[in-house]
């Protein structure tokens, strides 16, 4: 593991949430789960990670809402203070953040037999894990 690594997976990471955090604040729960039903899913890997209709059908439209701005957060906090060399720690505690919130937003009723939404997931949370370890130990910024 070097700090290369760290930071590809972190960009793909946080492209993700970007893309994602933007489509749920751009359009309703019911609307973004028939586009994930119509589009076949998520794309798979790291930057498809939060994609797909995981949870849709389960939460809140505020709570839909909040997920949304809580990914677009946590990116900046993945990328922001390890370019700028400030406040290094965010990094770390925002990985563990988007664990804690991949986990929270994923409903498993949700998956129905679509295996791919469902590894998408899995990949994303290994993907903050391997770059929590890695920023909090040897290669910390």
């Amino acid at each position: 593991m070097n700090n290369i690594s760290l930071w590809i997976i972190t960009s793909f990471l946080s492209t993700g949430l970007v893309v994602d955090g933007h489509r749920r604040l751009g359009s309703s729960p019911v609307a973004y789960a028939a586009l994930a039903r119509a589009s076949g899913g998520g794309s798979g890997g790291a930057a498809g990670a939060a994609s797909g209709s995981l949870g849709a059908r389960y939460l809140s439209h505020g709570a839909y809402r909040n997920v949304g701005a809580l990914q677009l957060v946590a990116a900046v906090g993945l990328m922001v203070p390890g370019l700028l060399r400030t406040a290094t720690l965010l990094v770390p505690l925002s990985a563990c953040g988007v664990i804690a919130l991949l986990l929270w937003s994923t409903d498993v009723r949700d998956l129905g037999g679509d295996h791919r939404r469902g590894v998408s997931v899995v990949v994303a949370i290994a993907a903050a894990a391997f770059v929590a370890y890695g920023r909090f130990g040897t290669w910390a910024l």
